[in-house]
């Protein structure tokens, strides 16, 4: 991930610092949804994270985890897959428990932010632009604590 790095003075418990204000290049986002056993819940989920609007710029995906189901998990997924060509994935996870689940679509996530939520929830058309936008402005600093950082190209929001 390439970056500019602007410098914004922060407040911070000992006082003003400097930190760098940085903005990424070109947000690509993968929206991580574990699920097990509830393809009816899924179905609205993903029929609402169908309709999310960003950007043009944004590039997202959603990558759906199954972890393990043994209901119509699979099928429910790949008809979005087949319907939304190339903004749904479909991962199964053997290993039973949502942190294996989270790990694993954290490990094969294609964005440089990444985005959770579940199976059982539906969200607004403008939910993840509300959720990502000050990334894709550049309206946020990384002081010593703050964003929450998996690596030195990915950023977790949500």
């Amino acid at each position: 991930m390439s970056s500019k790095t602007k410098t914004v003075v922060c407040q911070s418990s000992q006082g003003l610092s400097k930190a760098p204000k940085r903005t990424i290049e070109k947000m690509n986002i993968t929206v991580i949804l574990c699920t097990y056993n509830r393809c009816e819940s899924l179905a609205k989920a993903l029929e609402s994270a169908a309709a999310l609007r960003l950007p043009e710029s944004v590039e997202w995906e959603v990558l759906v985890v199954d972890n393990n189901s043994t209901d119509q998990t699979r099928e429910v997924v790949e008809a979005f897959c087949r319907r939304h060509t190339g903004r749904f994935r479909y991962l199964f996870e053997r290993q039973q428990g949502k942190s294996y689940a989270l790990n694993a679509g954290i490990r094969e996530a294609r964005g440089n932010v990444l985005a959770f939520t579940d199976d059982d929830v539906t969200v607004e058309p403008t939910w993840l632009q509300h959720l990502t936008g000050s990334l894709d402005t550049g309206d946020w600093s990384v002081p010593e604590v703050g964003l929450c950082r998996s690596g030195p190209s990915r950023f977790r929001v949500g």
